[in-house]
């Protein structure tokens, strides 16, 4: 079973995707947050499950599907680790960095 770990900037996300729901509906901002970190969960037992991005050999991007649009758990591979890069909504404009 693989051991994740969450870098700052994805931590970050996290608390931006969620301040940004819940000024508008708490509930939602709550089932989101479950939704992403059981997402994050699930490549603990199924590293492999998200697309492999195109650029690279052990990126990838899994989608989780929310109402009419998805979060994006972007991470790489590194060993026995999962490292979550970044956490996007998917109607997002998307800061690379």
């Amino acid at each position: 079973m693989s051991e994740i770990i969450w870098l700052p900037e994805a931590v970050k996300d996290m608390a931006r995707l969620f301040d940004f729901l819940k000024g508008r509906n708490k509930g939602a901002a709550q089932k989101a947050a479950k939704l992403i970190k059981s997402g994050a969960a699930l490549l603990q037992g199924q590293p492999l499950i998200g697309r492999l991005m195109d650029d690279s050999e052990d990126s990838r991007e899994l989608f989780l599907p929310f109402g009419q649009s998805a979060y994006v758990l972007r991470y790489r591979l590194d060993g026995e680790r999962v490292v979550v890069v970044r956490v996007w909504h998917g109607r997002e404009l998307r800061d690379e960095s």
